[in-house]
């Protein structure tokens, strides 16, 4: 998976060009040349597997878990949800694929299970990587099935960014860590190196950052611009 010195994914696909989380921005992503896609799941009330970002529809009051996917839909009108089983259309045409779950809570209706079940169903475990900012769910993920690679999600809200590296390596050994560039130092990135755990820095779009990036030599970046990021990839 990470055979590559620098890695870039499509941070919900391509959304600088089209709507992100969405079957368009997956493919301009792809077209644009990316290693691989991110992607974000939530369950519907109906259980039904959705891509998307916010906890709230575009009303910005309705929470995805709390309807049924008929009403979300209405909801969204011209800005219809994608369902997870629709990234078949695409996975052929990537190496890395980067499902985040979306979960505030414990509660979240087993969409453990159904993440696992997709996966094992389109035979991309060599492929995917689990990720979310919740280390229970990761946990899950791993009880399901320990050949699923998890990645941990840590935020500029986290403190003492070195020593929540060391324990949630310890308690939920994560494949990948995946963490914002305001969020990363040098000690965590050269601590994640000497232990042979890839790091993935979000969301990199300016020149600027990418090479605060480099200096880091973490393995790669999410990106809502592709394009710009290859081509300034180029200059450094």
């Amino acid at each position: 998976m990470f055979d590559k010195k620098f890695i870039v994914l499509g941070h919900r696909g391509a959304p600088k060009y089209f709507r992100e989380n969405t079957i368009k921005s997956f493919k301009e992503a792809i077209n644009q040349g990316v290693d691989g896609i991110e992607l974000d799941v939530q369950k519907t009330q109906d259980n039904e597997v959705l891509i998307h970002h916010d906890r709230y529809l575009i009303d910005k009051k309705t929470k995805i878990k709390n309807v049924n996917i008929k009403k979300i839909q209405k909801i969204q009108n011209k800005y219809k949800l994608s369902h997870l089983k629709e990234i078949k259309k695409i996975i052929n045409d990537i190496k890395i694929l980067n499902i985040e779950i979306k979960s505030d809570s414990i509660f979240n209706k087993n969409i453990e299970k159904d993440v696992v079940n997709f996966i094992r169903n389109n035979k991309i475990e060599k492929k995917t990587i689990v990720s979310s900012f919740n280390p229970l769910v990761l946990k899950k993920i791993k009880k399901i099935d320990k050949s699923i690679k998890i990645g941990y999600l840590f935020s500029r809200t986290n403190k003492n960014i070195l020593l929540r590296t060391k324990i949630w390596s310890f308690f939920i050994k994560p494949d990948t860590f995946h963490t914002d560039l305001n969020t990363i130092n040098k000690k965590t990135a050269s601590w994640c190196k000497r232990k042979k755990l890839p790091v993935l820095i979000y969301t990199v779009n300016t020149l600027e950052d990418l090479y605060k990036v480099k200096r880091l030599e973490v393995d790669g970046v999410f990106t809502d611009d592709p394009k710009k990021i290859y081509a300034f990839l180029k200059k450094i």
